[in-house]
């Protein structure tokens, strides 16, 4: 009675250690959010407010307007829906507000996902470990942070997987609820859909043919009306968000390999852990031993399926490893603790207690050093800010002024100061090449209403500010070096402006080469 008290008692201290760690990596977080509120995480980010900006003035950005090229924005309806509710509230800081909603998210679903482990009834030592490790699946392309439909498509995931966890235990499906949020899933950001597939490996798993019959009637139902309301009400919607998204990217098998061994590499203590479960199986079945853990069906289901689609969706070369960890790695974590859980229910027997937690210790320590570069954030320093501020202090003797600017990392400045930008987000993708697939013998045209108008609005718009370059028009333009149109760019404002200076601005963990110009 003295060891299982003794033993509870130390679960209690690294339960305490691992909750204090996890608490301090959230702490950070938010300080981070406050001290880096005016500079973008990641240069994609201020596309999303562009939107929810639109949707708030009552301006339909799915819709195809004369003047202007809107902006193109390739995830899903949701957020900027969402957003939009936020600045019709009328919240002064709108860019703070949003990061502080995303951390709120990301917090709820890795709360939820505790919740799930602890209906597995897994030691509460382990919780910790896992709460840890699901925030490192937050992890989007450069950074931590960032108002990205992201951590709202994760969070929904954990969701999803915690309703039918709460259904398994009570031998009944929601069908149409698992229909609807998969469906949702999609028009936040549209790879976490994928889930859908899981749900029918599932099924099939549990042999329930009824329920998997069913679920793929209903799913492809919703999913139908969906896009025929979506098409009806946004008729852009699918042209930026499915054509202009499949031809943005570039595709490798290469790649997809090298952000798998980096997943590896990164939760190779899961891995390890998840092989060695395998070996025992096998030596399960030889030597007719008693199985050393029950396993989860679901997750099995969904690890497999999502480890097939995370390889195939990153052939792209739109993120490095997001794929893997959020669609994958939530999976392999779950197994991970309840093969470790299993392990030590049986081996607790034999092995003194106070050795178990020691253990469970180091193990929690590994974790921790193994995704420590994803887990902490990337703080921004003095230095860096001087960049920015640099940029900012130049950029406001002409904000009132004709400026031009085709640089992704100063959205937020545009949006602060109500400048026009003609690259927020996905801009790029409107290039001579995307002409051809437009034409109107294309059947893309057909498929996709307005593409090769979108498209030639905007080639109409390049043109003319480029002569407006030419022509000294412009008091001040800016250029990113990623720009398609960054040497067309630079060509023509040769001969009628002088160059301020060249900058790199730290997003996460990128640098953005930005180059000032101003009127000779």
């Amino acid at each position: 009675m003295v060891e299982n008290r003794n033993y509870k008692f130390l679960n209690y201290i690294v339960f305490a250690l691992g909750i204090c760690a996890l608490v301090i990596i959230y702490v950070l977080k938010a300080r981070e959010i406050v001290l880096r509120a005016d500079y973008q995480w990641e240069v994609r980010e201020g596309v999303v407010l562009n939107m929810a900006q639109r949707f708030a003035a009552g301006v339909n950005p799915y819709e195809f307007h004369d003047g202007l090229p809107e902006p193109v924005y390739m995830y899903g309806i949701v957020l900027p829906v969402l957003l939009s509710v936020l600045i019709r509230f009328g919240i002064n800081d709108i860019i703070l507000a949003s990061q502080i909603l995303t951390l709120g998210v990301e917090i709820f679903g890795v709360i939820v996902f505790g919740v799930i482990l602890m209906r597995r009834r897994v030691n509460m030592s382990l919780i910790p470990i896992g709460l840890i490790g699901i925030s490192s699946c937050y992890f989007r392309l450069a950074a931590y942070g960032g108002i990205f439909p992201d951590a709202y498509g994760l969070t929904l995931l954990i969701i999803i997987w915690s309703i039918l966890q709460s259904d398994e235990n009570k031998c009944h499906y929601r069908i149409i609820i698992y229909a609807l949020l998969c469906t949702i899933e999609f028009y936040v950001k549209q790879y976490y859909v994928f889930i859908a597939l899981g749900f029918l490996v599932y099924f099939a798993l549990k042999k329930e043919y009824k329920m998997l019959l069913k679920f793929a009637v209903i799913g492809s139902c919703v999913g139908i009306v969906s896009i025929v309301l979506i098409r009806l009400f946004f008729p852009t919607y699918f042209t930026t968000n499915t054509f202009f998204l499949g031809i943005y990217n570039k595709y490798s098998f290469k790649l997809a390999f090298e952000q798998l061994l980096s997943i590896i590499q990164t939760y190779s203590v899961m891995f390890l852990t998840f092989l060695f479960f395998v070996t025992l199986k096998l030596f399960r079945y030889k030597k007719a031993n008693v199985d050393i853990v029950d396993i989860d069906t679901y997750s099995i289901a969904q690890g497999i399926t999502m480890l097939l689609i995370g390889t195939l969706l990153s052939t792209s070369n739109g993120a490095w490893i997001t794929y893997y960890l959020q669609l994958f790695v939530p999976y392999l974590l779950f197994l991970a603790i309840i093969i470790w859980d299993g392990i030590a229910k049986r081996i607790k027997i034999s092995i003194p207690n106070y050795y178990i937690s020691a253990i469970e210790v180091v193990l929690l320590a590994i974790v921790v050093l193994s995704i420590k570069r994803l887990v902490f954030v990337q703080h921004i320093t003095d230095e860096q800010k001087k960049e920015w501020e640099e940029v900012y202090t130049v950029l406001d003797e002409y904000k009132d002024c004709n400026i031009k600017m085709s640089a992704l990392p100063l959205n937020f400045y545009c949006l602060k100061n109500g400048i026009y930008s003609d690259n927020p987000g996905h801009s790029n993708c409107y290039t001579y090449e995307l002409m051809d697939l437009v034409d109107e013998k294309s059947p893309n045209s057909i498929i996709y209403p307005y593409a090769k108008e979108l498209t030639e609005q905007f080639m109409q718009y390049n043109e003319e500010s480029l002569k407006k370059c030419a022509n000294g028009y412009y008091d001040c333009v800016v250029v990113e070096k990623n720009n398609y149109y960054s040497e067309e760019i630079e060509n023509a404002i040769s001969q009628s402006y002088r160059k301020v200076n060249d900058y790199n601005l730290v997003c996460g963990v990128e640098k953005w080469e930005c180059t000032i110009y101003v009127k000779k």
